[in-house]
């Protein structure tokens, strides 16, 4: 909590102090000499004394920050996979990588998931190099194609069989699995609103410890917000998802729930 009475008051009075005196010497030279400009420096004055009364009674302030939780299960998930195809020539490696990648997004087309969840990127194509003992040197010993493919799955129910249909048509490296919620905006909106709770009453209570009360909101800043993903790495053990004798095990994929946090910061007016 801040506290934000402004400038020292007495500072502020002693500029009044010194602007008044000032104006009202022009104002009683202008009266002497009968000037039509009295008025003018008559109405400055009058400003001047309102200034004056502002400064030396500034606006109290009370500031509190509040931060809000939402704990929410996952309802998507994005599987980052790779197909790895080698072969002796970089066109063999190639052609090799585009059938095994075709049959991979067939095969999701079979568990009905969309094309536009479906990315698959340009094939990466290099040496393979193999050290020789005899001569202390690498040699290259063929080509080596991948390439990249990710699958977002909006029904997690099917996210095992996703990938142990992957694997089985093609995918050779599995990076990540990372689980996120579709509709950010609504779980956004929920924590801002949890925060806003949390700062009201934060002030209020810091208001009524020094026998004062909340009056309206001055200013709101929202300072941070953080919507992590839940990533889950598979080992090589458990690279299909499949128990010891090969079937699937959907527990391996448990997301748990993802933890969103906002903070805010509000500045109230005391009453």
């Amino acid at each position: 909590m801040k506290s934000n009475p402004g400038s020292n008051p007495l500072h502020g009075r002693r500029a009044c102090v010194l602007r008044s005196i000032s104006v009202f010497g022009s104002l009683r030279q202008a009266a002497r000499a009968a000037r039509p400009t009295s008025a003018v420096v008559l109405l400055t004055a009058l400003l001047t004394l309102t200034a004056c009364a502002e400064t030396a009674n500034p606006e109290r302030t009370v500031t509190a920050t509040g931060e809000g939780v939402v704990e929410i299960a996952p309802d998507m998930a994005t599987v980052r996979l790779a197909v790895v195809s080698t072969a002796q020539e970089a066109d063999e490696a190639r052609r090799a990588n585009e059938a095994a990648a075709a049959r991979l997004i067939e095969a999701m087309r079979e568990l009905e998931i969309p094309e536009r969840l479906i990315r698959a990127q340009a094939i990466r194509l290099h040496p393979r190099w193999d050290y020789d003992d005899e001569s202390g040197r690498y040699r290259e010993v063929g080509f080596e194609a991948t390439r990249e493919v990710s699958i977002t799955v909006h029904e997690l129910q099917v996210l095992p069989e996703v990938i142990a249909r992957a694997v089985g048509e093609g995918a050779d490296r599995i990076y990540s699995v990372t689980y996120g919620v579709r509709d950010r905006d609504a779980v956004r909106e929920e924590a801002l609103r949890d925060a806003a709770g949390k700062a009201r009453r934060k002030a209020e209570v810091l208001a009524d410890s020094y026998g004062e009360s909340l009056g309206p909101v001055r200013a709101i800043r929202e300072e941070r917000f953080s919507f992590p993903g839940v990533p889950y790495r598979l080992l090589e053990d458990d690279f299909a998802g499949r128990g010891a004798g090969g079937d699937i095990v959907p527990e391996a994929y448990a997301p748990g729930e993802i933890e969103v946090t906002a903070q805010i910061e509000v500045e109230f007016v005391l009453e």
